[in-house]
């Protein structure tokens, strides 16, 4: 489990540092609980997991988000029980990034400067418990990795990764009424990444489609 060596105080130092490890599992757990809800049965009736999170987790988590939070907390204690007992998940970091953006657009709290978003992006997870590489972060918590995330020591994204970042841009910049050019999608990608959201760079787009007029070619 991450937490349990001395190289950790290095990644925590990446991504997330202000997030101990228990919150940014439980942000994992609760992407996966909107994901794929916990059963009915054995595992505990609704209400019963949130009982099972510190009041420091808590604490910490809404900070960062309110709607709805107990409710989120319980399902996400309740699924990582069952997968504990041999329910089996697996996710890529395409579908986890969606997700959670649907969750981080419910959080009415405001995200403010140097605090860490919570859920936590895709990079967040893989820097704190997968040493940098998202299958790696999944597998510590008993969770497979579909095709589609990074593999570890490649810098390459799936092709979704690249159609939602841009889906997602254009679709801000119909609503700001901003154009669609290099210079504002590095921008508006640094903006995303401050608030969580893991988005391929500019330089990473061009180099996909060979340049950026190739990526407007291809996803508008």
């Amino acid at each position: 489990m991450a937490g349990s060596n001395s190289g950790d105080t290095r990644k925590h130092a990446v991504r997330g540092v202000s997030l101990p490890n228990e919150v940014v599992e439980l942000g994992v757990w609760a992407v996966l609980a909107v994901a794929f809800p916990p059963l009915k049965g054995p595992h505990g009736e609704e209400g019963d997991g949130v009982g099972n999170v510190s009041e420091t987790a808590r604490k910490k988590i809404a900070q960062r988000y309110m709607p709805g939070l107990d409710t989120l907390l319980d399902g996400a204690v309740r699924l990582r029980n069952e997968v504990r007992d041999g329910r089996h998940l697996a996710i890529s970091l395409g579908r986890y990034e969606k997700v959670r953006s649907g969750l981080a657009a419910a959080n009415k709290v405001a995200s403010r400067p140097g605090q860490a978003a919570w859920p936590p992006g895709a990079q967040t997870v893989a820097a704190r418990l997968g040493g940098g590489a998202w299958a790696e972060a999944l597998r510590t918590l008993g969770i497979s990795a579909e095709p589609g995330g990074r593999a570890r020591g490649s810098g390459s994204l799936a092709d979704h990764d690249f159609k939602a970042a841009l889906a997602a841009f254009f679709h801000d910049c119909g609503e700001d009424g901003g154009p669609a050019t290099y210079s504002a999608y590095c921008a508006w990608v640094q903006e995303e990444r401050a608030n969580g959201r893991h988005r391929p760079s500019g330089s990473a787009v061009r180099q996909r489609y060979s340049s950026w007029s190739g990526a407007l070619a291809a996803n508008r």
